[in-house]
């Protein structure tokens, strides 16, 4: 049985009203935050010129074609972009609550080949082609040396790999490109880009 000469009354319970106003401004923030945290989103629509192009997210992984409208949490979400026949774009987008944003993701042709002669790969990290025009190192040898004695087959092989990318329609002059061996070139000696 209850003891009704011990129990305690909520009208017992006399808070000023500062406190009380204070005690429920904090709940309120608490509430606010939590349900803000969990309930509210932004969005972003992305685009992309290139034709069958798709994009993902690490909330939706499965690549989607574009134009597509994502709905996302704020923050700085990745969202990677890809089509066949272009390098694959990483972009982070900043995402505001209620907010709705448009991006247009322009990607770059992939001129990655392979030849026996020549091979073109594109550098993720250093945002560049890396050309290797195919010659032979043997073992034990200067790389130098190796390079000045065939510097007639390397830079042939360099001609070979830049006229490739012209015949898909590219300009080398205006990509990134590295050479493999640039530091044996022999001094004086270079692959003009025309």
């Amino acid at each position: 049985m209850y003891d009704k000469k011990n129990m305690i009354k909520f009208s017992d319970l006399s808070f000023p009203p500062r406190v009380l106003a204070l005690i429920i401004g904090i709940v309120l923030i608490g509430l606010t935050l939590y349900l803000t945290y969990v309930y509210v989103y932004g969005s972003v629509t992305v685009d992309s010129p290139q034709p069958n192009a798709y994009a993902s997210t690490e909330k939706d992984p499965a690549p989607l074609p574009l134009p597509h409208t994502f709905r996302l949490k704020p923050g700085k979400p990745r969202i990677d972009i890809t089509a066949a026949g272009y390098i694959k774009r990483s972009q982070k987008i900043t995402i505001y609550p209620f907010w709705h944003r448009k991006v247009s993701v322009t990607l770059a042709p992939d001129y990655s080949f392979e030849t026996p002669h020549f091979k073109i790969t594109w550098q993720d990290l250093e945002q560049s082609y890396l050309i290797v025009p195919v010659i032979d190192i043997p073992p034990q040898t200067s790389p130098e040396s190796e390079v000045a004695a065939q510097w007639t087959t390397y830079s042939k092989f360099a001609d070979e790999a830049l006229g490739y990318i012209k015949q898909q329609g590219g300009d080398p002059k205006s990509l990134p490109i590295e050479w493999w061996g640039q530091e044996w070139w022999p001094k004086g000696k270079s692959i003009p880009i025309n």
